[in-house]
């Protein structure tokens, strides 16, 4: 699986990974994925959706033990 980073926080802690939809005919060589390395707290500003997802009892708000950011 390949995948394309964007770092829009260089030191952001949260990771946003949204895979990419192919169709017939689509350059195999590109990503599958691409992955957004932001901050929560600029998320948490943002949306009210953001702040209670990240902020509550889901598994968005804990940190991955591999890497230390949400994912």
């Amino acid at each position: 699986m390949t995948s394309r980073h964007v770092d829009i926080d260089p030191d952001g802690d949260t990771l946003i990974i949204l895979p990419r939809i192919t169709a017939e005919g689509d350059d195999k060589n590109e990503p599958s994925q691409v992955m957004f390395k932001t901050s929560m707290k600029h998320l948490t500003l943002a949306s009210i959706r953001a702040k209670k997802v990240l902020q509550g009892c889901f598994s968005e708000a804990i940190p991955q033990v591999s890497d230390g950011l949400r994912h």
